[in-house]
């Protein structure tokens, strides 16, 4: 599954960028910070003024200086789509584990190594992860893999494994802090045992157990808000000449709650919010947890005033997907130990099945694979064809102007 999915998802993303249906924004200027860095100058790259700048003016991505090494394989643009590819697919290898970890004493007669493959081809079939996927190339589509990993070492205490993940996580992007945040700080907790019986003693006992607690998800869950606050208030305002983020605009501080939540009722984030949980089988409901730990980016996604983010068809779904398949997983391992203390029979199979039946349906009403309802494969025009030609005539060292759909070739 995993090939598969990232041949095929390899191939429709060169596709379209073959067709001309990718842009200055974002691969162009991603592919030339990419292709800079490789030459020893990193995150480099052409603003449309003409200006030369570097990614720190709107994002902090230093994972693109290691991926950049793609190109010493590949020095072509299509490299990055490749990677991409197949980053994403290898999210399922993750996913496959942590699902036969959670469901594993649950299971009779193997039937927890399908249940694996089903919850991996659940993440491979999720519409808004294959959207992300085919909207150009993005630091945030290294994140599922990373976040999915970073969940699955820290569930086993395997720290030394967690911390490399933890530190590449961090590296992706600055708002990925706040995932790494709220899984180091879960991981640093989890062993903690709250009861609202002796309230009164218990913020004596929870710095107690601090004492105790694991160090690396400790450490890791302060530096995660350290680099987070580095990154936003103090290099991107030092590099960008508006002296903050271009992005804090799509978002209004508001001192009226009712008001914030109202937001999160409108039609569209309730379909954004819809789209996921179909995806995810509509079990995730049932692990609110793992819905928490994802919260950050869900919330930022859904208040956003920019349409794009609570679109589910752009890359801003790619850091929260894991998060529904992690809840997809811990729900169908929760109602089936629901169902077996009523004594019905069967229900393992039952609920993963019906879970992974929802979001293959949904996958075939939204997804991007030939089997999707609306699937259309990009075609190549002979107009298309004639630009091999004439870029052939440019010479290498030339300085180009150019229109968006061109700048990426």
């Amino acid at each position: 599954m995993i090939l598969a999915y990232g041949i095929y998802f390899s191939a429709y993303s060169i596709q379209r960028h073959r067709a001309f249906l990718t842009n200055a924004s974002d691969l162009g200027q991603i592919d030339q910070a990419l292709w800079n860095s490789s030459q020893g100058r990193p995150l480099e790259f052409t603003r449309r003024t003409g200006e030369q700048s570097i990614r720190l003016t709107d994002h902090v991505e230093p994972i693109f200086i290691p991926a950049s090494l793609v190109f010493l394989a590949y020095d072509n643009v299509e490299a990055l789509l490749i990677l991409q590819s197949f980053v994403i697919a290898l999210g399922a290898l993750p996913v496959f584990w942590i699902a036969r970890q959670r469901l594993g004493a649950k299971a009779k007669n193997g039937h927890v190594e399908l249940a694996g493959v089903l919850f991996a081809a659940m993440y491979l079939l999720f519409p808004a992860l294959q959207a992300a996927n085919l909207a150009e190339f993005h630091a945030v589509t290294f994140a599922p893999l990373l976040v999915l990993l970073l969940y699955h070492f820290g569930a086993n205490k395997n720290w030394g494994r967690f911390a490399l993940a933890a530190f590449l996580t961090l590296m992706i992007k600055e708002e990925i802090a706040l995932l790494v945040f709220m899984l180091a700080g879960y991981f640093t907790i989890s062993d903690f045992r709250f009861s609202l019986s002796d309230g009164r003693n218990l913020p004596k006992r929870f710095f107690n157990y601090l004492k105790t607690a694991p160090r690396v998800p400790l450490v890791f869950a302060a530096l995660a808000l350290f680099w987070f606050a580095l990154t936003m208030f103090v290099i991107i305002p030092q590099f960008n000449a508006a002296g903050k983020s271009p992005y804090t605009c799509r978002y209004v501080v508001s001192e009226d709650c009712r008001q914030v939540v109202r937001g999160l009722f409108l039609q569209e984030r309730l379909t954004y919010l819809f789209q996921l949980l179909a995806s995810s089988g509509f079990v995730s409901l049932l692990d609110p947890v793992s819905l928490l730990l994802g919260s950050p980016l869900i919330l930022a996604n859904a208040l956003s005033n920019y349409p794009a983010q609570y679109s589910g068809t752009f890359h801003y779904a790619a850091p929260v997907a894991p998060y529904f398949i992690l809840a997809a997983i811990g729900g169908s391992a929760w109602l089936i130990q629901k169902l077996r203390a009523r004594n019905i029979q069967r229900a393992f199979g039952f609920v993963v099945g019906a879970a992974f039946a929802i979001a293959f349906a949904y996958h075939l009403y939204a997804g991007y694979t030939p089997i999707a309802r609306a699937f259309a494969f990009p075609t190549i025009t002979a107009h298309n064809e004639l630009f091999a030609r004439f870029a052939q005539q440019i010479p290498r060292g030339a300085k180009v102007a150019t229109t968006p759909a061109l700048h990426p070739h």
